[in-house]
């Protein structure tokens, strides 16, 4: 039995920072939404806003 998760995230930290999301599509396998940069805003799997910059605040300093 195989199983897959519902959704991921996938953040690129080279700048712009951006954030792909991709949730199952059944028998097409992943459908990728546009990147998202400065914030990303969700409501899957749960609500969610995310200033990306913060994500690598500190690799920065």
């Amino acid at each position: 039995m195989e199983e897959f998760a519902a959704l991921h995230w996938v953040i690129d930290p080279e700048p712009p920072i951006s954030l792909t999301a991709y949730h199952l599509a059944g028998e097409f396998g992943y459908q990728e939404a546009p990147a998202a940069t400065g914030e990303f805003v969700t409501s899957e799997p749960f609500p969610l806003r995310v200033g990306l910059a913060a994500l690598i605040a500190t690799r920065n300093r």
